[in-house]
């Protein structure tokens, strides 16, 4: 379990090991994944290795990206 921060629209790996099959809330079933969620999200991955599993969570946050609204006659100066 863990969490990952990226800021909106960026992607981020997600990867799994020591198993010898995987299943992610996504549907996929490698052990890396490449994720692009537009708002935080959390996945999470059932590692299987023989008759033993284990399930992991991820939370991937998204920041937004900044942004200014300047008006009319605005002047920003450095720093």
């Amino acid at each position: 379990a863990g969490a990952a921060v990226i800021c909106k629209g960026n992607s981020t790996s997600l990867t799994a090991s020591g198993g010898t099959a995987y299943s992610w809330s996504t549907g996929a079933t490698t052990a890396t994944i490449n994720v692009s969620p537009t708002g935080s999200t959390t996945y999470s991955v059932m590692v299987s290795q023989g008759i033993c599993n284990n399930i992991s969570w991820v939370n991937v946050i998204v920041n937004v990206t900044p942004s200014i609204v300047v008006g009319n006659d605005t002047t920003i100066i450095l720093g």
